[in-house]
């Protein structure tokens, strides 16, 4: 028999980097004594050490503000790495996405140790929602259709979605998002170029109303 034990993760300083574990993975620590702590997480045992006399002396640069072979799945990247970054965190590499279709990107501990943080991508046809960054918004996390799909509903963000009328998102003066069908890549690609445009986009079309999709591209092909 063979099994994953443990996952090792060296810091400079095991009080300082407490509050950042807890509050990135919502977990306690199931022991705390320095030079080690462990926590269980998706039911694997994660060992944060501080280097010590008894180890070797190239222990802290192998183990400490390294990448760490482990990658975990999120259900949104955008919101995650705000999350990362607001707790002490910093974001190595903004999101990618990859030839196989999933998102990466990639966090860092307050002592440089590094993660690769990673979302799958939705359906591959159909509706499409992106965010700024290119991360798709899973279907199931979209608000449920209004009764009334022909008209606006207040707060409701998604509307135009259930319109089909595919469109730029526009927030707080700037490009948020595009909602249009097709594949993942296809709109990707639409985002890509709409956010090249974006300043003459917003200029020509205002920055307080969502732009239909028809009318940018157009507009950016002239």
């Amino acid at each position: 028999m063979i099994k994953v034990s443990s996952i090792l993760i060296g810091v400079s300083d095991l009080k300082k980097v407490k509050p950042f574990y807890q509050k990135l993975f919502g977990i306690i620590f199931d022991e705390f004594r320095p030079p080690f702590a462990s926590f269980m997480f998706d039911g694997l045992e994660f060992n944060i050490e501080e280097d010590a006399p008894y180890r070797d002396r190239k222990w802290a640069k192998r183990n400490i503000g390294t990448r760490k072979n482990i990658s975990f799945e999120v259900d949104s990247l955008d919101q995650f790495l705000k999350k990362a970054q607001k707790i002490g965190g910093k974001v190595i590499k903004s999101v990618e996405v990859k030839p196989w279709g999933w998102s990466e990107a990639v966090i860092a501990d307050p002592d440089g140790n590094e993660f690769i943080i990673e979302q799958a991508p939705i359906a591959n046809s159909g509706w499409i929602i992106l965010e700024r960054d290119g991360t798709p918004v899973k279907q199931e996390k979209l608000p449920k259709r209004p009764r009334d799909a022909r008209v606006a509903e207040k707060g409701n963000l998604f509307t135009p979605w259930y319109k089909e009328d595919e469109h730029v998102h526009i927030e707080n003066g700037s490009i948020s998002g595009v909602h249009a069908k097709g594949t993942l890549k296809d709109v990707q690609q639409v985002l890509k170029r709409c956010l090249k445009y974006e300043k003459p986009l917003l200029k020509h079309f205002g920055k307080k109303e969502d732009i239909m999709l028809k009318d940018a591209l157009k507009f950016i092909s002239k």
